[in-house]
């Protein structure tokens, strides 16, 4: 029997941003009654590696639309000098062009944001932000391999890694005007900026972007949504005690914990089955409570 996972073909959108970026989205929605992930990326994923997960979404009744972060994937222009767009521009004008196209396609079905590695800091940022701006079009939260990478929170090699790899990092982008990438860390061509605000993120353990117009540390403490938090195993970048100090910032939220014990690591989850199920479960659970709370 064939995986239904590998029959998904997306409808490509492209946004285009204030700085000029134009940004391709992937769109699979197989009926828009249904409920629908607005997905944002981690660091050097392309949005197309998410396929199979959105394919297996939609065959269990879910529809996705998968952002690419600025400047990666099929993104274009890549980072140079002149950019300056971080964690602030991604939150208030790449995700709320997603979500349009989303809304365009399911203009009434329950909207759930997602993210995975640094694409969960963005979704935490964007639901906190809309919370206390009053937007309560949100169905719920969704963070896969994701947490706050705060330095203390490693351990062994990869502790070494956490505390001197974003420092130098952005030291880097700081010489040369942006991150050039490279086969070591494979996080890709980055913003000097988004290299800065994840750095903080590190060496604090605070959300502080540079620009922001709100707290979001206040911001996420105020947020009252359903939260389904998803760990893999053998992911050394976001095991489950760096999940769990992103989660704790979302105290008045209900929050859904799962661990998937298999050894997928950081990126591989989106290829395998699991995750998509436990996705798909959860957000018709939500979908459906979402549902008969309007009636």
């Amino acid at each position: 029997m064939t995986d239904p996972g590998s029959r998904a073909d997306a409808v490509v959108e492209e946004i285009r941003l204030p700085d000029g970026t134009v940004t391709p989205l992937r769109v699979f929605v197989t009926a828009p009654d249904r409920p629908v992930i607005v997905l944002w990326p981690g660091l050097g994923v392309p949005a197309a590696y998410f396929d199979m997960f959105a394919g297996r979404c939609g065959h269990a009744g879910v529809n996705v639309v998968v952002g690419e972060l600025r400047g990666q994937g099929r993104s274009r222009p890549r980072p140079s000098r002149a950019s300056r767009f971080g964690q602030q521009a991604l939150t208030t004008e790449d995700i709320p062009a997603a979500v349009a196209v989303a809304r365009k396609h399911c203009p009434t079905a329950p909207l759930f944001v997602a993210g995975h590695s640094m694409g969960g800091h963005i979704a935490s940022m964007f639901a906190a932000r809309n919370a206390i701006r009053g937007d309560s079009e949100i169905a719920g939260l969704i963070l896969v391999a994701s947490g706050v990478p705060y330095w203390k929170l490693y351990r062994g090699g990869q502790g070494l890694l956490a505390t001197v790899g974003p420092p130098a990092m952005h030291r880097v982008s700081k010489t040369l005007g942006y991150w050039p990438g490279s086969v070591i860390e494979g996080y890709g061509r980055q913003s000097r900026v988004l290299i800065r605000d994840w750095t903080y993120l590190n060496r604090n353990g605070t959300f502080a972007p540079r620009d922001a117009d709100v707290d979001y540390e206040a911001a996420m403490r105020e947020l009252r949504l359903p939260v389904c938090a998803i760990t893999v195993g053998a992911d050394t970048d976001a095991p489950p005690r760096v999940m769990r100090a992103l989660t704790a910032k979302l105290a008045g939220c209900v929050v859904d914990t799962h661990h998937v014990a298999a050894p997928l690591g950081h990126n591989r989850w989106a290829r395998d089955a699991r995750v998509p199920a436990l996705v798909a479960d959860w957000v018709g659970g939500v979908a459906a409570d979402v549902g008969a709370n309007r009636t």
